[in-house]
């Protein structure tokens, strides 16, 4: 692995690191948020996970040169823009005013 590519995986891995605790503490039973606040984070949460994972989906449908893997990543791609698209809705129903 090229030098700037393991520097890039080390503050990506750091980043996430960060991200974790700050969402275990969020979501902690006692200290945590509850109610509203729990409900919109979690949603958030698994808004920006979908996002990553139908994104990185993508990549590896335009990447993969097994036929059958390839319609495999292509309907989990699918799952996933559709999953997306329900939490993104939900979140803009009752959290978000426009």
């Amino acid at each position: 692995m090229a030098p700037h590519v393991q520097g890039e995986a080390k503050v990506e891995g750091e980043a996430h690191k960060g991200i974790g605790e700050d969402l275990a503490r969020d979501l902690a039973p006692v200290i945590g948020r509850t109610g509203i606040g729990f409900e919109r984070e979690a949603l958030l949460m698994f808004y920006n996970a979908l996002n990553e994972q139908r994104h990185l989906t993508g990549v590896m449908v335009g990447l993969e040169t097994d036929q059958d893997l390839k319609e495999f990543l292509e309907t989990t791609k699918a799952q996933l823009e559709e999953r997306y698209a329900k939490v993104g809705d939900l979140l803009n129903r009752r959290y978000f005013t426009h």
